[in-house]
């Protein structure tokens, strides 16, 4: 039996149709007598490419699915325990499902992917219904004012993907890097192409940010997480040090495990290149001359106040992700 309800108006029915059941009580006196068992634990998983949770339980099904600006509720997130044993679905506030680690990472576990834009061939990732490129975009703009290459010697735009400025990167003319482009973004709305190819965007900070805590939340129940760092996990083997001063900020060695390939593909201001950082470009102002910024320090983090007109490197994500309207995220 299956039944699907907005979340705001189905969380007394989980609890009560989806409850553990209760310890049974001790048997009578006797050498026969013997201890009730527990009733069989709900379940959940997500469907429908992460736009909802389905709690199974031994006698029904439910189906919880986001709601949209709040009108059902808050949103639903998952929550990894202390122990690392179990994931726990909360949703208002109430755990309505818990899961075994294993259980959970192997139904959520990112899918690799391949696009082909423009001649070239880029890997994705495909995370809680979401879709992102793995690497940096490397599309080269014309007239070329506000795109350029990193140094050859450094990886060239082959390895660490080409820097934009950020009007370059949400599609405005480079005279928007000194100057607000707030009312030409409204009037554009969202999503934002920009530089990407069609079908894609430049996410906003919402949308990195809820994706980011989710393969956080994700990543932090793998046996192989060190440290609640999960930077040497989002990094290829071509960076040894994920510190922008020579130093290490992760005691494991970059393994790329979740596949996001994040190399220290700097920024170019001007005409000079500083490496040994990875900052991309969101679609969000932080003020008239400076933007919000994808960062890597010991997880991914979404920072601001970084200027426009520095070049630094481009994340596209896949429009039908609809993160806005259906994305569950971690906290």
């Amino acid at each position: 039996m299956k039944r699907l309800f907005a979340m705001g108006a189905v969380l007394a029915l989980a609890l009560s149709a989806c409850s553990d059941g209760a310890d049974g009580g001790v048997g009578p006196a006797g050498d026969d007598g013997k201890a009730g068992k527990n009733g069989k634990s709900c379940k959940f998983k997500s469907v429908d490419d992460g736009a909802a949770y389905e709690i199974q339980c031994p006698n029904d099904t439910v189906t919880i699915r986001n709601g949209k600006d709040g009108k059902d509720g808050e949103p639903c997130y998952t929550k990894l325990s202390k122990d690392k044993t179990t994931y726990d679905l909360v949703c208002d506030g109430k755990t309505l499902a818990t899961i075994g680690t294993k259980d959970y990472l192997m139904q959520a576990a990112p899918k690799a992917g391949r696009l082909v834009a423009d001649g070239k061939i880029y890997n994705t990732l495909t995370f809680a219904g979401t879709t992102v490129m793995a690497q940096n975009l490397d599309y080269e703009v014309s007239p070329d004012t506000g795109s350029v290459c990193p140094p050859v010697a450094k990886g060239g735009c082959d390895t660490l993907g080409r820097h934009y400025s950020w009007a370059t990167a949400v599609g405005l003319d480079t005279s928007y890097d000194k100057k607000s482009a707030a009312d030409t973004l409204a009037k554009l709305g969202l999503p934002i192409r920009g530089v990407c190819p069609e079908g894609w965007h430049l996410p906003t900070r919402y949308e990195m940010t809820t994706f980011a805590q989710q393969l956080a939340a994700y990543a932090s129940g793998l046996p192989e997480a060190v440290d609640e760092c999960l930077a040497q996990m989002l990094a290829d083997t071509l960076w040894t040090s994920l510190g922008g001063n020579g130093s290490p900020i992760c005691s494991g060695k970059p393994d790329n495990q979740l596949g996001m390939s994040i190399r220290p593909s700097g920024y170019t201001q001007g005409t000079i290149f500083q490496g040994g950082y990875f900052n991309a470009w969101l679609a969000d102002e932080s003020g008239p001359t400076y933007a919000y910024v994808l960062s890597l320090n010991r997880k991914l983090t979404v920072l601001s106040g970084y200027d426009k007109s520095y070049k630094r490197s481009v994340r596209c994500f896949k429009d039908d992700g609809a993160i806005d309207a259906t994305f569950i995220p971690a906290r």
